[in-house]
């Protein structure tokens, strides 16, 4: 049928009447306008941390979190590469903590369980095979004060310790900030909306829902947010740099006053700037590294507070926000965090112990012998960790994996702000640039160390 152009609008009126094609064009406008109302009238959902914490016994005393051993699944869905291949092969493969005659042993008593059910070793996997392993989980300790900066309706930002990850996280769960959060603090639901790596302390933000969550990522992500970190390093961290390098803008403002009372060097020092690029070079232990070929922009500033004839305080302003940029960027200078073993570093004396209060109040020590012995009572005669002498457990290379032995390194983010707000943690005791490290860095025997 032939239509004249006059007789038809442009809504596609043909004579007074909607055609089908615009009523399906507003329909599908409108229901698309009803869910973006539902979704906003719908209460944001909030991750509720205190669930679980019935199922173990936790000990805080002399400023150290424990956590009894418990029992946790893992659940794994069969993976293309996996196929075809014994289950018990696979995690000796994958997961080496235990070695091949642990997954043989779990397998037959049921610890292993393929889609609900016990199978023998020789089991291979399938398509849509579904793994679930049983563990008798020991969390290391921890520090747990967590010092509350600032908390309002909508955003919290505390200062964190060393040693303790943001959340759950490989051998943490109950041992993380969130359930610090909830457990000690009563601040259930709180949502990490940046990272902070467990052997870095300071300034650590956090949401309470999921629209302050999305409006700080985006700031964050549109790199509207500032911050800055404290590091000491190896050797004496020059003045200015004898070449010329990329300019950046340095915004002083999220600088705080206390720098310049950390040491004398900060007024007559210059910003040195590195722009190595960083990509990731194991996966398997979240190693990063430099890679002009096909790593990832990278530019963090850095200006020298102090030096103490052994160690330099380090101001560090990143520009980017690549894993563990500082860490690689001060490596690459030649001036390696000192005690970080990951990037330059060392093991030692003082990072491989929590330094806490001793326990002398009695109230604490009844608690500690009751921890101890619910801790006896929980051993597990299979388990590994329960009873060391047990082969099947893989101890981690300190000269290798050295992170895993380490409860701290010398970096703190300091401050961290944007144009409506800043907030800032008092600097840590071995910023001072009166501090000894000697003590602190003098060499430890790798092996007896216990992991953190």
């Amino acid at each position: 049928m032939l239509i004249d152009s006059d007789a038809a609008n442009d809504d596609g009126n043909v004579n007074g009447t909607v055609s089908k094609r615009v009523r399906r064009r507003q329909y599908r406008e409108e229901t698309k306008e009803r869910r973006k109302e539902a979704k906003l009238a719908r209460p944001s959902p909030v991750v509720k941390w205190e669930s679980g914490l019935d199922c173990t016994t936790f000990l805080e005393v002399g400023g150290v979190s424990r956590v009894a051993p418990y029992f946790k699944e893992f659940q794994a869905n069969c993976k293309h590469r996996w196929l075809g291949r014994r289950v018990v092969d696979v995690l000796a493969d994958e997961f080496n903590a235990y070695n091949h005659d642990y997954w043989v042993a779990a397998a037959k008593d049921g610890r292993l369980r393929i889609n609900g059910a016990q199978f023998d070793p020789e089991y291979c996997f399938n398509h849509m095979d579904t793994l679930v392993h049983t563990v008798h989980r020991h969390e290391p300790p921890v520090r747990y004060e967590v010092e509350i900066v600032h908390l309002g309706d909508d955003m919290l930002v505390v200062n964190k310790p060393a040693s303790v990850p943001v959340h759950p996280c490989g051998r943490y769960q109950f041992n993380s900030i969130v359930h610090l959060l909830a457990r000690r603090h009563g601040i259930d639901g709180a949502l990490p909306v940046h990272r902070l790596d467990r052997l870095t302390s300071g300034i650590l933000v956090l949401a309470l829902n999921s629209k302050s969550a999305r409006a700080i990522t985006a700031r964050i992500e549109g790199r509207e947010m500032r911050k800055v970190y404290l590091a000491r390093v190896r050797g004496e961290f020059p003045l200015a740099s004898p070449n010329d390098t990329a300019s950046v803008t340095i915004d002083t403002r999220v600088v705080p006053d206390c720098i310049k009372s950390l040491g004398a060097d900060y007024s007559r020092s210059q910003w040195i700037v590195s722009n190595d690029p960083i990509t990731c070079v194991s996966k398997k232990f979240s190693r990063y590294g430099v890679c002009h070929d096909k790593g990832k922009p990278s530019t963090t500033a850095f200006r020298r507070v102090s030096y103490n004839g052994t160690t330099s305080v380090v101001l560090c302003y990143p520009i980017t926000g690549r894993t563990h940029q500082i860490r690689i960027h001060l490596r690459g200078m030649g001036y390696p965090i000192a005690n970080d073993p990951v990037y330059g570093g060392v093991l030692c004396q003082g990072n491989t112990r929590l330094y806490v209060n001793p326990v002398v109040d009695e109230e604490d020590r009844r608690s500690a012998l009751a921890f101890a012995e619910r801790v006896h009572q929980g051993l597990v005669s299979y388990c590994p960790q329960c009873d060391r002498s047990n082969d099947h457990y893989v101890p981690a290379d300190p000269t290798t994996q050295g992170g895993l032995f380490c409860a701290e390194i010398w970096l703190h983010a300091l401050a961290y702000s944007c144009d409506e707000w800043t907030h800032a943690t008092t600097p840590p005791d071995w910023s001072r640039h009166d501090f000894l490290d000697d003590d602190y860095l003098r060499p430890v025997p790798t092996d007896d160390l216990e992991h953190f």
